[in-house]
């Protein structure tokens, strides 16, 4: 009986994997030549933050300043460009750049790709059940889409304040400028806040912001 029951709970979830493997896939397809209106991260800080409408403005890759994306690689994930999705490597350079400043929370081991994948599929509540899904989906939009792509999808989704998503809508809402416009200042202090938007702004006298500025800045000019 409890054989049984095993073979029938593996089942169910190899049946859901599948399901879900397709499923996303789809999706990740759509995404190759599709620009969403919506996610279901910004749904669900509508719901949280009780308002009708998120700031949301799409601007192609080629519009975004190089040396912005040179700053987001600096600060988020240094070897994208290098890695399949998931990045070893990346993780110890995080903890490396976290001893420099003193504080472990400041840089994530998380690869661009596994926060692109967050951000277009599922919402912020942790779980191992969560970080399997975000695996999965992180491995098709590798397969998928291509790094530019994944890297268009992150500035453009990325959540960067309170109903504030990509960085268009950022670099309207905090330096009232098109983001081919923002000083080197401006730009730095845009990524910096990257890890954690809703409670940091550029303008932030904090610590944390402070510390990332001068590594972004640091690693920049090497």
């Amino acid at each position: 009986m409890l054989k049984k029951l095993v073979i029938g709970f593996l089942g169910i979830i190899l049946v859901f994997h599948i399901l879900f493997v397709l499923i996303s896939s789809v999706y990740v397809l759509y995404l190759k030549y599709n620009n969403p209106k919506t996610t279901p991260l910004m749904e669900y800080r509508k719901r949280e933050l009780g308002i009708k409408d998120i700031k949301h403005t799409y601007v192609p890759l080629k519009r975004i300043p190089t040396r912005i994306l040179r700053m987001v690689l600096i600060a988020e994930d240094y070897n994208f460009y290098r890695h399949k999705g998931i990045d070893i490597e990346g993780i110890f350079l995080a903890i490396n750049k976290n001893l420099k400043v003193g504080n472990m929370k400041y840089y994530g081991g998380s690869t661009i790709s596994q926060q692109t994948a967050r951000t277009m599929f599922l919402l912020p509540k942790k779980s191992f059940f969560r970080k399997y899904l975000e695996l999965i989906i992180t491995m098709e939009m590798e397969l998928i889409l291509g790094k530019d792509r994944i890297i268009e999808l992150y500035l453009n989704y990325a959540e960067w304040g309170k109903g504030i998503f990509g960085i268009a809508s950022a670099s309207k809402h905090f330096f009232k400028k098109d983001v081919g416009n923002l000083s080197f200042e401006e730009a730095v202090r845009l990524v910096a806040v990257l890890p954690n938007p809703r409670i940091y702004s550029p303008f932030s006298i904090s610590k944390l912001v402070e510390n990332r500025v001068e590594l972004i800045k640091r690693y920049y000019n090497d």
